[in-house]
């Protein structure tokens, strides 16, 4: 497992009402043997309360699951607004 915190695309966005802990990086095998990254960035709080949860996206590489990442993460944003 890797912190990625420092890698493009890694960087901390704004979310209002959401704080993030760092993001964790990590190649997996399917059981076919094929490989993955997962992406993944647990949640801090929620509007001032802390939650346990995490967002998280897959992609055959690096940029792919971060970019997963960063689309789930806008998407807990939209449906805290909706």
């Amino acid at each position: 497992m890797n912190n990625v915190n420092n890698m493009p695309g890694a960087h901390m966005d704004c979310h209002p009402g959401v704080t993030y802990e760092g993001v964790t990086l990590e190649e997996r095998t399917n059981c076919d043997g094929s490989k993955y990254w997962y992406a993944k960035q647990a949640i801090g709080s929620l509007f001032g309360y802390e939650v346990e949860g995490e967002c998280s996206g897959i992609g055959r590489t690096k940029e792919q699951a971060l970019e997963r990442l960063a689309e789930d993460k806008r998407k807990l944003q939209e449906s805290m607004w909706a």
